[in-house]
């Protein structure tokens, strides 16, 4: 059965406008695939795939296993992608995931299952954030920070 996510409703309810706003999805081989957000109509999940539906062109589906993370940022460039990349391990994880290069800022650490669902919401006041998931059930969860989106995979 296929399960879809919203990716674009993380970034509605933090007041991200779509025309000034690019979509980076970021490989474990290091390339990146750029998307105006003024061009995607929706992002979808299903199965093992990230579906980039487009409003002018067709369909773009993506293996999701190797996106490292998805980064939000307007045109100019405010918000870089590279530099200090935050990042999650051990990834896949058992009880436990660290997020490392975390702003100095305190921003909340948002953690969504693949249904989109919130499962859990931590205060990040560490540089590298550790955070129990022992409790949380196997599959694909999403972690989002500010503008920024991290996956990792629970066993």
């Amino acid at each position: 059965m296929c399960r879809h996510l919203l990716v674009l409703a993380f970034l509605l309810s933090g007041h991200v406008y779509a025309q000034n706003y690019i979509l980076k999805i970021k490989n474990t081989n290091g390339t990146v695939k750029e998307v105006s957000l003024a061009d995607l109509n929706r992002i979808t999940i299903a199965e093992a795939n990230l579906n980039l539906i487009l409003k002018n062109a067709p369909l773009e589906s993506l293996a999701l296993a190797p996106v490292q993370c998805m980064t939000f940022s307007t045109a100019t460039g405010v918000t870089p992608l590279f530099g200090t990349v935050m990042s999650v391990s051990p990834n896949p994880a058992r009880n436990y995931i660290l997020i490392n290069n975390l702003t100095a800022m305190k921003n909340p650490v948002l953690i969504y299952n693949a249904a989109g669902t919130l499962v859990k919401s931590v205060d990040a006041g560490n540089v590298t954030q550790h955070i129990d998931v022992s409790n949380f059930s196997g599959g694909i969860y999403f972690i989002r920070i500010n503008n920024q989106i991290l996956k990792f995979i629970k066993l």
